[in-house]
């Protein structure tokens, strides 16, 4: 992959530069790797919209009935504490 061709919307391409070369004062060569950034487009089709749907709507499920449930094991604790009991 050329510059400018995996990624063509952002100036420089992080793949261009895997590896560079320091050069040091005594024009010793020392190779040191630079970590490398991927970049993935993420075009799911209608079908697998539906599914990333019905997942997230279940997890927003099983989080709203959770926390439900720990709101109301507080709003127990506090009339405790408020009655003076353990």
């Amino acid at each position: 992959m050329g510059r400018g061709k995996c990624h063509t919307w952002r100036r420089y391409c992080p793949c261009d530069y895997v590896t560079t070369a320091i050069l040091e004062r005594m024009s010793n060569v020392t190779m040191s790797t630079v970590p490398q950034a991927y970049v993935f487009a993420f075009d799911p089709t209608p079908e697998q919209v539906s599914l990333l749907r019905s997942h997230i709507g279940g997890t927003r499920f099983a989080y709203n009935a959770l926390l439900g449930l720990i709101q109301a094991n507080w709003d127990e604790n506090r009339q405790r504490r408020a009655a003076d009991e353990e």
